[in-house]
């Protein structure tokens, strides 16, 4: 794993997300807006993948979080947490799910995200005011 993303991630959590994924820049949109204190930084996986920053062949969404990985629906629920207020108790809430559960309904999501929510030719652009929460 590329160590400057683990030093990002021990100040705030890394998202790592398809920038190629309309549903997946729609949660990363919806994550930048809520994100009051600017805890989040985040990072395709693309961009991963081609400068070999993670490891291993993931499609899914990735929070790293002071030397934690999580992945599929623990991501996801962890990013709510991070969100506070009433995104922590939906967390919670969600969390009562079994995560072979959870990531089962995730996977199908997944698998079908392109056909069902569409796909951008390339990796999308931050818009310039999130640019600084975008590691290059």
């Amino acid at each position: 794993m590329d160590t400057n993303l683990i030093q990002a991630s021990l100040n705030h959590p890394v998202v790592i997300f398809d920038g190629e994924c309309h549903l997946c820049d729609n949660s990363v949109q919806f994550v930048l807006k809520r994100d009051k204190k600017a805890t989040f930084r985040f990072c395709t996986l693309q961009h991963a993948k081609a400068n070999n920053i993670i490891p291993i062949d993931f499609d899914s969404v990735i929070l790293l979080d002071k030397n934690m990985i999580y992945v599929r629906s623990k991501a996801a629920l962890k990013i709510l947490n991070h969100l506070g207020g009433g995104y922590r108790v939906l967390s919670g809430i969600l969390s009562i799910v079994p995560t072979f559960i959870a990531d089962k309904l995730y996977n199908v999501i997944a698998k079908h995200r392109y056909k069902w929510f569409g796909k951008y030719e390339s990796c999308i652009i931050p818009d310039p005011k999130w640019k600084d929460r975008f590691i290059p």
